[in-house]
């Protein structure tokens, strides 16, 4: 097998390279992640989005041309690449809706979010395709700060009361003219798998994988036209039902039956997370002026309580 990598708190084996995960664990492995057959399908499952089902303990999806993966019990996936599959875009779906099933598995709620370590803390960006998540983090990592992960983040419940963020994988996905205003040549990068625009940009760094307790959580909005970027508070209902937006494929948990446990862990986030909205504009050409807004509202004191 390859050599041991961890994320979101677990140690991996593998027997497929996974060099968007950090190197390193000892000893007997949380999760493995081997080469194998595949069903077609799981005797009792429920429909989990378009090209997944599940049941309480496996996940079995299938990403046409590129690979079919099995999940089972938070500590094993299986891995059946189509003939001719690029690896990398084998690595896309391993890293995405799998990796969130075994997060689900395992008790973790996934984000769709980045997120990053700033004084101690973590602070979440979330947001639809396209809103500039990826974008955002990777330019505050030229700023010096630690991205903990790019696209999903985990969470974990401590026996203490505190949230903890866990990092993910260190790669961004980028589209092109992000990489250009970065001054990155997308020569040599891997495409995004049914993105053909979008690519894996390696995220290189040396620090520890250890996690962050959760401060806040940004959800990026469209600003109207004419309007400069803003941040705004966010409470009540309407956090809970945004933080569930971005709670990542959770059709998935809810076909494990985890729904319940899915709230549960949302209002417990909310209880320490402060929730705001922020408002920018889509594009490239105010996006230093935006992320130092950004920058200088997670540096300022946190509120009191969660959101």
């Amino acid at each position: 097998m390859a050599e041991g990598r961890f994320a979101f708190g677990l140690h991996f084996r593998s027997e497929l390279e996974l060099p968007e995960l950090a190197p390193g664990g000892v000893g007997e492995p949380d999760v493995t992640v081997r080469l194998g057959d595949v069903p077609h399908q799981l005797d009792g499952a429920a429909k989990a989005g378009r090209r997944g089902w599940a049941t309480p303990d496996a996940f079995l999806f299938e990403a046409p041309g590129v690979a079919r993966y099995l999940a089972s019990g938070g500590a094993e996936v299986v891995v059946e690449p189509c003939v001719g599959a690029a690896a990398s875009h084998v690595r896309t779906f391993l890293l995405g809706s799998v990796l969130g099933a075994l997060c689900y598995q395992r008790g973790l709620i996934p984000l769709h979010a980045n997120a990053l370590e700033t004084d101690g803390r973590a602070v979440a960006i979330a947001g639809s395709s396209g809103a500039g998540k990826s974008t955002l983090a990777a330019h505050l990592s030229r700023r010096g700060y630690r991205v903990m992960g790019d696209d999903v983040c985990a969470l974990s419940f401590e026996a203490d009361g505190r949230v903890m963020v866990w990092p993910g994988a260190r790669r961004f996905k980028l589209w092109a003219d992000a990489l250009a205003a970065f001054g990155e040549d997308t020569a040599g990068l891997q495409r995004v798998a049914d993105r053909r625009a979008k690519y894996v940009l390696p995220h290189e760094r040396d620090d520890a994988p250890t996690p962050a307790p959760l401060d806040r959580i940004y959800l990026l909005a469209k600003a109207a036209p004419g309007e400069a970027g803003a941040v705004r508070p966010l409470g009540g209902k309407a956090a809970f039902e945004a933080l569930l937006a971005n709670t990542y494929r959770r059709e998935i948990a809810t076909a494990m039956g985890r729904r319940a446990e899915v709230f549960a862990r949302s209002i417990e986030t909310l209880r320490q997370a402060s929730v705001f909205v922020f408002e920018r504009r889509w594009g490239l050409d105010r996006l230093a002026e935006e992320a130092a807004l950004l920058e200088a509202h997670f540096k300022a004191p946190s509120p009191a309580g969660g959101g």
